[in-house]
């Protein structure tokens, strides 16, 4: 098997398509620093750098994804448009408060046990019944992939940070640097869910 460094970007995108984990940490740290300095061009919008930078990250994520060699773009082009356009989507979804599940108070017990109380989640304003089957629905699938996909390792950070643990108490008893291990737990199950939308 050849090593990745030493393949292109088109080949490591193909690679990616195929579920190969690996050759999207190589990918990323080609690009961390378009990332970087793309996610950096939108931090005026009030959201936070760790945000923009996950909401990047996953914008080159998408274009290793859809990718394709045949139709006369470069992939560096290619991904610049991807990040920018993902980094758009985020600011505009959080303007229009269509985050909120992620921002109010979960416990991840309720989720689990399905018995959650979706003003807990949407606790600007009540749902309109559409959109608690939505929310419902995502949160399944959310919970579904957490559960069947992730170790158990990280369901316990994920578990702690909805919680309302810090980086550091959500990685704690998992080795020398808690913070390190729980931000990159939280990036292996970031990139789960994202395979599995």
């Amino acid at each position: 098997m050849r090593p990745l460094r030493v393949l292109s970007d088109p080949q490591l995108a193909l690679r990616i398509r195929n579920g190969d984990d690996r050759a999207f940490e190589e990918l990323l740290s080609r690009y961390a620093d378009m990332v970087s300095y793309h996610a950096a061009q939108f931090f005026a919008s009030g959201e936070s750098e760790d945000d923009l930078e996950q909401a990047a990250r996953l914008g080159l994520l998408k274009a290793a994804r859809t990718y394709r060699p045949d139709r006369g773009s470069g992939f560096h082009n290619f991904a610049v448009l991807a990040v920018r356009a993902e980094l758009i989507t985020f600011i505009r979804t959080a303007g229009r408060g269509k985050r909120a599940m992620l921002n109010g108070s979960l416990r991840w017990e309720q989720v689990v046990g399905e018995d959650l109380e979706l003003g807990e989640i949407t606790a600007a304003r009540q749902p309109s019944p559409c959109e608690h089957v939505i929310v419902r629905e995502e949160l399944a699938h959310v919970v579904s992939v957490i559960t069947n996909k992730c170790s158990e390792a990280e369901q316990v950070v994920v578990a702690r940070q909805l919680n309302g643990a810090s980086l550091g108490e959500a990685g704690a008893g998992f080795g020398r640097n808690p913070e390190k291990f729980a931000d990159n737990a939280l990036q292996r199950v970031r990139r789960k869910l994202a395979a599995a939308a």
